[in-house]
């Protein structure tokens, strides 16, 4: 189920370079099924994610039904996000996903792809806050926590810890 080497394997590089790459018009092909594999679902999650953003966003918060509907926005928000990467990784794997199989999944990661936003967020943030440079180098190396989160069921920390590693 891993997509990269375990902390054994990764010394013997010759195991994982393939020998000869396939042409650009075989990964097009390959890329194409991919995408198709679970099209609906992947553009349903987009388009709910958005949607919730944009209700997140466009709300003035001036009375509490305004600051209530945003809240829950932003909730479904990350929720939609967390079945939609899952979705993104069962396409790159072909295996074909419905939209309520997602859904579930996304509420069964929910309280870890929540704490795995905010500290990521905060890492953001403070590396921002220490110039530019530090954010330049810093947020590539944590980019894949949230796929080691859901692909490899990890935990908040231990998947920022996997994606800083494996991105060296």
């Amino acid at each position: 189920m891993a997509s990269t080497p375990l902390k054994s394997d990764r010394n013997n590089l010759s195991t994982q370079i393939p020998k000869e790459w396939p042409k650009a018009f075989e990964l097009y092909s390959l890329s194409r099924s991919v995408v198709l594999s679970n099209l609906a679902t992947v553009l349903a999650l987009f388009a709910l994610a958005i949607a919730t953003g944009l209700i997140t966003n466009l709300s003035e918060h001036k009375s509490l039904a305004q600051i209530t509907l945003s809240t829950v926005a932003s909730i479904l928000g990350i929720w939609f996000e967390a079945a939609l990467a899952f979705a993104v990784l069962q396409s790159a794997k072909q295996q074909k996903l419905k939209l309520n199989d997602a859904l579930q999944r996304g509420g069964e990661l929910f309280g870890r792809y929540f704490l795995l936003s905010l500290l990521v967020g905060l890492i953001a943030i403070v590396s921002l806050l220490l110039f530019i440079v530090p954010a330049f180098i810093i947020l590539p190396r944590i980019i894949l926590a949230r796929y080691y989160l859901i692909d490899r069921d990890m935990g908040v920390i231990e998947s920022i810890k996997a994606s800083w590693e494996d991105s060296r």
